[in-house]
């Protein structure tokens, strides 16, 4: 299986302290063929939940996936 992640967040002033308000985290799997495809969703939302770095900021994390088959049909979008 393949990831690439891409994070957008966004800087503002609150109560005169420079933070991040919100963090947008796309990813996208690829898988091989006959990968399970109810796998690799369970297994990107079971790492933002035990990821230190969503865990640590103030800000809410949005996360998007894509599931992409290796024979680049897409499977599943959220």
């Amino acid at each position: 299986m393949a990831v690439h992640c891409e994070v957008t967040g966004t800087l503002d002033r609150v109560e005169r302290a420079t933070q991040f308000t919100s963090v947008d985290l796309r990813v996208a799997s690829r898988l091989p063929p006959g990968a399970d495809d109810a796998l690799a969703p369970r297994t990107v939302e079971k790492a933002e939940g035990g990821c230190l770095i969503s865990k640590s900021l103030k800000a809410p994390v949005h996360l998007t996936t894509e599931i992409i088959k290796d024979d680049a049909r897409q499977v599943r979008s959220a």
